[in-house]
């Protein structure tokens, strides 16, 4: 794998979010929703019909679980990949 979130991205199959499930790559616009590029990449944990859950090592906070829900995550989405079917 690339060492850069952006490099990742052009790796594998995208997935539609409806078809996500753990072990895909979730990414995401750097620091800004305004943000054209892929900042930050994260491993989807858990999927369900209410959330999508990823892992992530975090700008400030280290190693965290979050949800795509949440207003910081999805205001940044950008795609779902996945590498291995």
């Amino acid at each position: 794998m690339p060492h850069s979130s952006a490099a990742q991205a052009e790796k594998g199959t995208t997935i539609a979010l409806d078809d996500a499930k753990p072990g895909d790559l979730i990414f995401f616009k750097g620091h800004s929703a305004k943000d054209k590029n892929i900042g930050h990449v994260g491993i989807i944990t858990e999927v369900n019909h209410s959330y999508v859950r990823f892992i992530h090592s975090a700008w400030k906070g280290g190693i965290r679980y979050d949800l795509l829900n949440a207003d910081y995550y999805k205001k940044r989405f950008v795609a779902i990949k996945r590498l291995i079917d």
